[in-house]
């Protein structure tokens, strides 16, 4: 005869796999530093105008001037991506999306 393992109460509200909160940013990818630097300057028409070490000042015609502090190995969290595109670059979540 197999052991039973004793009953646990099943509560309807609790999940038993805990996953994260689908969040609108979910929608935004990781991405490398220098990819995300290229995306900038092929895409958005930004251009690097002055560089000491990491720290990037880019600057684009219409658009606001921009301080990238990565190191070009270094993996963009989506939060990260998306406050750049929507906050700093000024573009709405959907035209981010679309560039991306």
């Amino acid at each position: 005869m197999e052991p039973t393992l004793p009953a646990v109460p099943i509560n309807p509200l609790a999940s038993p796999v805990r996953r994260p909160s689908v969040s609108p940013m979910g929608q935004f990818p990781s991405m490398k530093a220098a990819d995300f630097l290229r995306l900038l300057q092929r895409e958005l028409g930004y251009r690097i105008v002055r560089q000491e070490g990491s720290h990037r000042k880019l600057e684009a015609d219409g658009r606001p001037t921009l301080t990238f502090a990565f190191h070009d190995r270094v993996s963009l969290p989506p939060r990260m991506v998306r406050k750049i595109l929507v906050n700093d670059v000024g573009m709405s979540e959907d035209q981010a999306k679309r560039l991306l």
